[in-house]
Formats: C-alpha cells, sequence, structure tokens
C-alpha cells in the first residue's frame, strides 16, 4: 500500500472516540461538582427551615406571655422598694433619695415607657414626702398596714434574660 491509497477513516475515528472521551471525563467532573453543590444547598436550605419553624414558635410562645402581668408585677416590686428606702431616711452618703436615684437603683419594667416608670416613681417620691402618715399609704414606717422591717436591698443588677418563671412569679 501506498501513501496515496491509504485509508483515513481509521485515523478521525480515534481522533472522535478520544475527543468524546475527553468531553466525557469534563462532563462528569461537572456533573459530580453540581451534585456536590445541590447536596450543600439542601443542607442549607433544611437549617433555613429549621430555623424558620423555630423562629415561629418563638413568635407564638411570645404573643402568649403574660408582659402586662409581669410589668405590673416588676413595678410594683421596685415601687415598693423604693418606698422602704424612702422610709429607711437618707441613703448611706447621707443624701435623700431623689427620684433620679430611686430610677438608678430600683429595676422597672423594660416593657413600660420610660416617661410612665418615671411618673410612678415621681408620684411615689411626691406621696411620701406628704405631711402624713395616711397620706402616704401603706408604706409608711407607723402605719397599721406597713409589713415588718426586712432588710433593704441598695441595687440589683439587671439581668438581661427572664425566663418564663420570673414573669410568672408575683
Amino acid at each position: 500500500m501506498t501513501y496515496a491509497t491509504t485509508n483515513w477513516d481509521w485515523f478521525f475515528s480515534s481522533v472522535a472516540q478520544s475527543a468524546a472521551a475527553i468531553v466525557a471525563i469534563f462532563a462528569g467532573f461537572i456533573i459530580n461538582k453540581i451534585l456536590a453543590n445541590q447536596a450543600r444547598h439542601q443542607v442549607a436550605a433544611d437549617q433555613m427551615a429549621g430555623l424558620r419553624t423555630e423562629a415561629i414558635r418563638l413568635r407564638a410562645e411570645a404573643t402568649s406571655l403574660p408582659f402586662g402581668a409581669y410589668s405590673t408585677g416588676i413595678n410594683d416590686a421596685a415601687l415598693w422598694r423604693a418606698a422602704r428606702l424612702l422610709a429607711a431616711g437618707p441613703d448611706s452618703a447621707g443624701t435623700n433619695w431623689t427620684v433620679d436615684a430611686l430610677l438608678a437603683n430600683e429595676r422597672m419594667s423594660i416593657f413600660c415607657p420610660e416617661a410612665s416608670n418615671r411618673q410612678k416613681m415621681t408620684d411615689l417620691h411626691n406621696r411620701f414626702h406628704a405631711s402624713s402618715d395616711e397620706e402616704k399609704g401603706p408604706v409608711a414606717k407607723n402605719h397599721p398596714d406597713h409589713p415588718p422591717e426586712q432588710p433593704v436591698q441598695a441595687s440589683r443588677p439587671r439581668p438581661t434574660t427572664f425566663h418564663r418563671s420570673q414573669w410568672l412569679e408575683g
């Protein structure tokens, strides 16, 4: 056989098969990468669905909490302690309790407007500086409804989180 009569079909067939194999290898890598990304995306989507479900549950639980009762209880306790401080007289430095000092010393509900808390403390302060024990109400030292003396707590740190049982305590 001579060069001119040589059949070139075998050469083109081999080139086509080699190119197809190379394309198949690249396609395999691309498909593998797509499947890996899809699996990662599914994990992230499942986490997001779990977080969304948890957020819905927490929102439903928060709307059922008695914030009004919590705020009333916290404010009543703070006003009672403030009245006891006013009844005890000047602080350790010898200065009389002001509304600002009482507000700084006693923790009131963060769910009530600050102006409302200030007004309640101002009313207590003004009532306590009234002329008689009857005007002062049950927190006056010699009033018959006044409970037995207990040590007055000077200050208490503001907690950053609350447990549900703390909200339900009176």
